[in-house]
Parts: structure tokens; C-alpha cells; sequence
């Protein structure tokens, strides 16, 4: 879970600050120390799925213009490295967040209330949210959805720790 915060910390950071390339590779370095530390072969595969969801879902916050990664071009189809890296970091979150949310009502209070990390990354100045209060309002009805379907795919994968 450290590395989790660690990755986040130093990944949206590091974009916020114009060190976008370390940044990355640090956070890549971490996220391959995690996979090599833990003791779950599958892991590996639920991160790269996350990395596919992330994909499709930074892309469609993008072409919706409900965050502007800053240094992003506006009608890009890729959002950013950095942003990418953060969905299997994210993942190291899963099997602990599963134990603890084992109701679904429970997860979509949490999933509502996932938007902040977006928030603190702009405040950071690492992205832009153009219309904040209807970006969040949005941002969290897609994430009340999500969080609880990322769940089960961690269930699926019987990643609990």
C-alpha cells in the first residue's frame, strides 16, 4: 500500500513539477519492484488489465474535457505515461481496498469519493479540471460505477491479502 502512495506522490509530483520523465521511470521502477516482492503470480496480469481500463477511461475524460492533463495536446488520443502508470499502482490498492469494502453500497460511497485524487492533482498542478464542481459531479458518478467493478476483478483474480 506504501507503494502505492509513494507511486502516486512521485508520479503526479513529478509531472507538477517538469520532471515528467524521472518521475515515470521511478514509478515504473517501483511498481516493478512490487510485482517482483509480491507473492501473487497474477498481479502482473490485473495491472496490465488496469493499464487497458485506464487507457479507455483517461481517454474518455480527455475527449469529454472534464481534465486537461497539463503538456497534453487538447485532441490527443493517449493520455499521458505518467497518468497511465497510475492505474496499476492503483492496483496495488485492490485486494486491500476488497477486504475492507465487502459491500456494494460501501463501494460506491468510496467509488463517489475517488474524483479527489483527480482534484489533488490539480491542485497539485499537474492537471486542469475546466468546470471543477461539474467535473467532480461526473467524475464521480463514473467512479461510483467503477470502483465496484474493479473490485471484482480483483475478486476474480483472488488477489486478497
Amino acid at each position: 500500500m506504501l507503494i502505492s502512495q509513494l507511486g502516486w506522490f512521485i508520479d503526479v509530483y513529478g509531472h507538477a513539477w517538469h520532471y515528467s520523465t524521472p518521475a515515470s521511470l521511478l514509478t515504473m521502477v517501483l511498481l516493478m519492484a512490487h510485482v517482483y516482492r509480491t507473492r501473487y503470480q497474477r498481479e502482473w496480469l490485473l495491472m496490465v488489465i488496469l493499464l487497458m481500463i485506464g487507457w479507455v477511461v483517461e481517454f474518455l475524460l480527455l475527449r469529454s474535457h472534464l481534465i486537461i492533463y497539463v503538456g497534453t495536446a487538447p485532441n490527443s488520443l493517449w493520455p499521458p505515461i505518467w497518468v497511465l502508470l497510475l492505474w496499476p499502482l492503483f492496483g496495488i490498492l485492490l485486494p486491500v481496498w476488497q477486504q475492507k469494502m465487502t459491500t456494494l453500497p460501501w463501494q460506491i460511497l468510496m467509488g463517489f469519493l475517488c474524483p479527489l485524487a483527480y482534484a489533488a492533482g490539480a491542485h497539485a498542478g499537474a492537471a486542469i479540471l475546466p468546470h471543477p464542481a461539474y467535473d467532480f459531479c461526473m467524475m464521480s458518478i463514473l467512479w461510483s460505477c467503477l470502483l465496484p467493478a474493479l473490485l471484482g476483478l480483483s475478486r476474480h483474480f483472488s488477489l486478497a491479502r
